[in-house]
């Protein structure tokens, strides 16, 4: 499609705790169509959770709220109603739960009301977002794909990035090209023994907090500071959840990936996505 899509989001709150309801809210900060079917959310513990070695719960959160405008409920059901929070899950393979499209002018919100079990769950984070058309479109490269082969681009890695902490990282283009950023992919490894040994992905306590594009447009939305889980942009996902397009760069020209590293340990992360060459080579 020529129109990008973007993630409207909400800002982490960070306050998700044992069986207690927790607000985030997504407060829009421009006019457009809010893509409620492409909802993911996104929660994580910050502290080390005894026997276990993942720090995401997007998978372990209930969802007993989503108000909309404070007047229209999207979550139905008597008795203290609080369905999977999984529905909305960046790592489902499918979007199960159709909420379908909304108009929504700058200043309009959607409010979440989360819940955790658990009594080793404390001070938790929630966050969540959806894909978002703004009414003043903005295109991404609309002309033709060069016929070369493609390639796949990436950044190097990181470096360390602190628990709790804040980095970009920085892919820099080596060629004139086409990038499809919607093939967007994101590794993050964590140093979960505190001696330099990383050990698997991990991408439950990433969060995305901005994707800059060479002419400084950037891909993430909404009033106050949040982000989108990076869960959404793992390599053996099976669909989309946002389509944010194609965009042109020239050699020396950058896409800048905000993060903050929401997981008890060091870690270290990466990004990549395809990369069509202006003068690529032809394909057999």
């Amino acid at each position: 499609m020529a129109d990008r899509q973007f993630i409207m989001s909400s800002p982490l709150v960070a306050a998700l705790n044992t069986d207690a309801d927790e607000v985030a809210t997504v407060t829009l900060s421009e006019p457009g169509v809010c893509h409620f079917d492409q909802m993911v959310t996104y929660a994580s513990d910050p502290n080390d959770l005894a026997g276990y070695n993942q720090t995401g719960l997007t998978e372990a959160i209930q969802v007993s709220g989503l108000l909309w405008n404070g007047a229209e409920q999207l979550i139905r059901g008597r008795n203290a109603a609080a369905p999977p929070g999984s529905a909305f899950s960046p790592l489902r393979q499918a979007s199960i739960v159709r909420l379908g499209d909304y108009s929504g002018q700058t200043g309009d919100t959607l409010a979440m009301t989360a819940q955790v079990q658990g009594s080793n769950i404390a001070n938790g984070i929630l966050g969540f977002g959806f894909a978002f058309s703004p009414r003043n479109r903005r295109l991404g490269y609309t002309g033709p794909i060069p016929s070369g082969r493609p390639s796949y681009a990436g950044s190097p890695t990181s470096g360390t990035i602190a628990a709790a902490a804040a980095a970009n990282v920085t892919f820099t283009a080596d060629a004139d090209g086409i990038i499809d950023l919607s093939g967007l992919i994101i590794r993050c490894t964590l140093d979960q023994a505190g001696n330099g040994a990383y050990g698997p992905a991990d991408l439950g306590g990433l969060v995305v907090t901005q994707i800059t594009l060479p002419s400084g447009d950037t891909l993430i939305l909404g009033t106050g500071t949040g982000g989108a889980p990076a869960q959404a942009w793992r390599g053996n996902r099976a669909h989309n959840f946002v389509d944010f397009g194609m965009e042109s760069m020239a050699a020396g020209s950058t896409i800048i990936l905000g993060v903050t590293n929401n997981a008890p340990d060091i870690a270290e992360v990466s990004f990549g996505f395809p990369f069509y060459p202006s003068n690529g080579t032809t394909p057999c």
